[in-house]
């Protein structure tokens, strides 16, 4: 039987077993743990320096991006320690903002995704630029997410150099290869610069380079490069391109300066730090150039060209490249020269088939013979048809048989002084095959066959009979020219005359009025007043008749049709010129227009009309005739020296009377000359008739032969514009001329001056008075109260009247004016003085007219 005890026994027996077989436990526990360190210690020893001496860079990243761990390759690759990358960032670490970004989303891809991520990037390095491929690996925690994240990077620089220089040797190949091509399939014709843009445009197409361009040098003191194709980026960067090819200038110790100067391949592999790129380095950098190469075009040594290719990464162009690319320029060199050698082939071809075009084909008869035979070796189709044979007809003909017999001394005579001076130029007579004669300008130069044993004659043969012919109709003009020379002459000093003279008249006129008015008609004074003011009437309209001749009149031109001037003049023409002469009109239907005074026209053909009827004093016919005519060059010349070619109006005027010898034609238009009895005529009928058509713009002249006739031919400039209204005139009021306003009187005659003053002053009118224009503007510039109106002569000492009337009208532009002149020297008809508010008044002019003329122009709007 089993007591208490024995159980207890039993029980502290079995639990002493456990204990024991625990510890043994145990002791086996601790042993295998400590086992398990020691490999866990190998292992981690292990890991610690393969990652430590790996030749990858290994880091590990938190969640927010920062470094935990790096190991210590880093600092051989970067230069700086681990330390320094530990808790920092890569912005931190200085990384880009934009790559820092870049690497940043890599890292936060990993955190949400827990997959592996690769990366290929490049970054700088104290060694040059280094290229590296980066595996982002997630490490994951206990609740599966991921902690951090391990960055394994690893150098493949090597093979990615491999791989650019294969890159850069293939496209090297492949730029020769397309060239080459394009070189051997040019056409011959092709120019030199359209065969370098094409080949440009391949290069940077085919091979991917930044830039190509290509020029030429020029043999100027600057010794210059002028740029001639390019392609690809930076059309601007070669517009504005400077290079020289002296190494004295800085333009000319860049790459493409020195590759022309010494005629071999030229790189710089960073033009970022190249010194002899600086003058283009801050342009360059715009278009993102950091590499160039230039290689010489050249020729039997010498460089005539550059072809220079541009890259946007540094060390671009290595040696195996720069043969291929040098060989391309070897060719492209080649095919240049080979253009140019066929260029001056071609233009040797041309020159010489442009100087067989010519010779066959210029109007200059030519003939080219032996100067020892004196026959006949060449001659080209105009010389031959000249004397009426073929060409074929006259080679190997003598020379003398071209000549009459009288002029055949001159052909040894030419032919012995052009070997001397070897060239003679002479005039001789030449004989046609039918016989006939014509004279003829010879021109001879003599020269040496290429080999020097022959000398050969060149001969120009003018045929000058034409030539003749119009200095015969020259000699005729000249005289013409001096007649009209003469009138010009004639008329300036009747103007002259005329514009003192109407000075005097105007003072004479004026007060003669003011003295009638103040005097009773039954006074004795009366009558002898009356005949001086009638005195001065005569002698006003002698001086309007020498205006009229001397061109210095005031016209009034307008738009107008002849054939109606004619017709409106037509039943006043019948009772001039009375019933025993038949007046014949023929109009042209479609006669153009002129532009002239109306008026003067017609006191034009008033006086030819009255001229025709005294030279028909037995009746006879006028005829009036009107027809449009184009004046040619050729006619011009032969018939009107000076006068304008183009399109007119002639108006002839043509009488059947006695006509007129050649002593009388050639003083026929001088003032005060007339071949009409004492008493019958002033002798400025025709003289006013000449002087207006020459003032409106035209010319006439005169036929006329004794016992025949005569006949007056006038040619007006046609016009393209439309016929011009009459023109409105102000209506003034007769009951009163006086008025109350302010009037400038500049005037530089005393005596005129005093006259009008002291009639504005009888009118009522306040006065100013200035004697030239300086004055004038001194007292507008003073007077306080308006000016109402200025009367200016228009020729004055020191400032004219129209430059003076210029300044006023800007100090008052509501200025009206006046002018008033004894002639205008054309002033107003051809610089337009009239207009608005300005108004003319020819002396010489009474004082009521003086006092009309002033309320038309005050009454102007």
């Amino acid at each position: 039987m089993v007591t208490q005890q024995d159980e207890g026994q039993n029980h502290s027996l079995k639990v002493a077993e456990e204990l024991q077989r625990l510890r043994a436990k145990v002791a086996e526990l601790e042993f295998s743990c400590q086992q398990t360190e020691e490999i866990l210690y190998g292992q981690e020893q292990q890991l610690k320096a393969l990652i430590e001496n790996t030749p990858d860079i290994i880091s590990r990243f938190n969640r927010e991006f920062r470094y935990i761990y790096i190991n210590p390759v880093v600092e051989q690759v970067t230069g700086l320690p681990p330390h320094f990358y530990i808790g920092k960032n890569h912005q931190e670490v200085g990384v880009p903002e934009d790559k820092a970004v870049l690497w940043q989303t890599a890292y936060q891809a990993v955190f949400e995704t827990g997959q592996v991520i690769r990366i290929e990037y490049d970054f700088p390095s104290p060694t040059g630029l280094q290229y590296y491929q980066s595996y982002l690996i997630p490490e994951f925690g206990k609740d599966g997410t991921v902690e951090a994240v391990l960055n394994i990077a690893r150098d493949v620089g090597l093979s990615k150099r491999v791989e650019e220089q294969f890159r850069r040797t293939t496209r090297a190949l492949r730029v020769r290869s397309e060239c080459t091509k394009l070189l051997v399939q040019s056409p011959s014709d092709t120019t030199e610069a359209a065969l370098m843009q094409q080949i440009c445009h391949q290069i940077a197409e085919v091979g991917g380079y930044s830039l190509v361009w290509a020029g030429f040098v020029e043999q100027d003191e600057a010794r210059m490069v002028r740029p001639i194709a390019y392609a690809g980026l930076g059309s601007g960067y070669v517009k504005n391109l400077k290079i020289s090819w002296s190494e004295d200038n800085e333009f000319g110790r860049g790459p493409a300066g020195t590759a022309i100067q010494i005629g071999k391949p030229v790189p710089f592999h960073n033009i970022l730090t190249a010194p002899d790129f600086a003058p283009w380095r801050e342009e360059a950098i715009k278009y993102g150039f950091k590499a160039v190469l230039a290689l010489p075009l050249t020729s039997e040594g010498q460089a005539f060209g550059v072809l220079t290719f541009y890259a946007d990464q540094i060390d671009s162009f290595d040696r195996e490249e720069t043969n291929l690319l040098e060989d391309l320029a070897s060719d492209l060199a080649y095919r240049i020269n080979s253009l140019r050698i066929q260029a001056e082939r071609n233009r040797a071809a041309e020159e010489v088939n442009r100087w067989a075009h010519f010779f066959k084909h210029i109007s200059l008869g030519v003939l080219i013979g032996k100067n020892e035979s004196l026959t006949v070796e060449m001659v080209n189709p105009a010389f031959a048809a000249m004397h009426g044979y073929t060409v074929e007809e006259l080679i190997g003909q003598p020379i003398s048989s071209l000549l009459s017999p009288e002029a055949l001394p001159d052909l040894l005579k030419s032919s012995v002084i052009a070997q001397q001076q070897h060239h003679y130029i002479h005039e001789t007579t030449a004989i046609r095959k039918d016989g006939s004669l014509f004279p003829v300008l010879v021109d001879v130069t003599v020269v040496k066959e290429l080999n020097g044993k022959s000398f050969y004659g060149i001969t120009s043969v003018q045929d000058i009979t034409e030539r003749k012919q119009a200095e015969e109709a020259l000699h005729k003009s000249q005289q013409q020219l001096l007649q009209s020379q003469k009138l010009e002459s004639v008329g300036r000093l009747a103007g002259g005359i005329a514009h003192d003279f109407n000075n005097l008249l105007t003072t004479i006129t004026g007060y003669s009025e003011l003295i009638l008015s103040s005097l009773d008609p039954e006074d004795f004074l009366w009558s002898d007043i009356t005949e001086i003011s009638k005195a001065a009437e005569r002698a006003a309209a002698l001086t309007r008749q020498l205006l009229a001749f001397s061109r210095q009149q005031v016209l009034q031109p307008k738009i107008l049709n002849l054939n109606i001037v004619m017709a409106e003049m037509n039943k006043l023409l019948r009772r001039l010129i009375g019933e025993d002469v038949e007046l014949i009109t023929l109009h042209h239907p479609d006669l153009h227009l002129v532009r002239a005074d109306p008026g003067q026209i017609e006191q034009v053909i008033m006086n030819l009309a009255v001229n025709a009827r005294d030279a028909m004093p037995e009746g006879g016919k006028l005829t009036l005739e009107t027809a449009n005519v184009e004046l040619s060059q050729e006619y011009v010349l032969s018939h009107y020296p000076n006068v304008k070619t183009g399109s007119y109006v002639m108006l002839t005027v043509s009488d059947t009377g006695f006509g007129m010898d050649a002593d009388t034609q050639a003083r026929i238009f001088e003032p005060f000359f007339t071949t009409k009895p004492i008493g019958k005529g002033t002798g400025l009928g025709l003289a006013t008739v000449y002087g207006i058509i020459k003032q409106s713009g035209g010319y006439i002249w005169l036929y006329s032969e004794l016992g025949v006739g005569t006949t007056f031919k006038i040619y007006l400039p046609q016009v393209v514009e439309s016929a011009e209204d009459a023109p409105t005139s102000v209506v003034l009021d007769s009951a009163s001329l006086r008025g109350s306003e302010t009037i400038l009187l500049v005037e530089d005659e005393t005596e005129v001056r005093g006259l009008m003053h002291r009639v504005l002053g009888i009118y009522g009118y306040t006065v100013l008075e200035a004697t030239h224009g300086y004055e004038a503007l001194r007292l507008c510039e003073e007077y306080p109260n308006p000016i109402d109106l200025v009367i200016t002569d228009l020729i004055m000492p020191q400032m004219g009247g129209q430059e003076m009337v210029e300044k006023l009208v800007e100090l008052k532009p509501d200025l009206r004016v006046l002018y008033m002149s004894g002639y205008t020297d054309r002033v107003l008809g051809q610089q337009g003085l009239l207009g608005e508010r300005k108004a003319f008044m020819q002396k010489p002019f009474t004082p009521l007219a003086l006092a009309q003329k002033v309320r038309e122009v005050l009454a102007l709007a």
